[in-house]
């Protein structure tokens, strides 16, 4: 009987707009859209920061080598996308000329 109703509660689990899963989800897919070779793209940390998702991707040079992990920030609500695929991307002057939001700095 637990187990019928647990298998009735998994099954009716969906994905919700704006949910955080969701919106990571489309951080990543607009993120793969600027990249040399999208479906090699790698991602961690990424995080929602009110109504941004920040995290870091791997990406692939033209030369097919990986680049090292890079900043990157996605507003939600614009849609818009900023990364720093540059090799200074510690770097804060670069950030900040990019006007890469200080939340997704760290």
């Amino acid at each position: 009987m637990i187990a019928l109703a647990l298998l009735i509660t998994l099954g009716s689990c969906r994905f919700i707009p704006g949910t955080q899963a969701n919106e990571i989800a489309e951080a990543q897919k607009a993120v793969r859209y600027r990249l040399n070779d999208p479906d090699a793209g790698q991602f961690r940390n990424d995080r929602v920061i009110g109504r941004m998702v920040c995290g870091e991707v791997n990406a692939k040079n033209r030369l097919g080598a990986y680049t090292g992990f890079r900043p990157y920030a996605y507003i939600v609500k614009t849609r818009e996308v900023r990364v720093l695929l540059d090799p200074d991307g510690s770097n804060e002057a670069a950030l900040a000329a990019l006007d890469f939001p200080p939340d997704c700095r760290s």
